[in-house]
């Protein structure tokens, strides 16, 4: 996470990517 730009942008683009892939598959390959 950087600062609060790239903080917000971070925890939106992760919550984008698990509403739009399931959490095995997204979680196993994002993280």
């Amino acid at each position: 996470m950087l600062d609060r730009d790239g903080r917000v942008i971070d925890l939106n683009e992760s919550a984008k990517r698990l509403l739009a892939a399931p959490p095995n598959a997204g979680a196993g390959r994002s993280v």
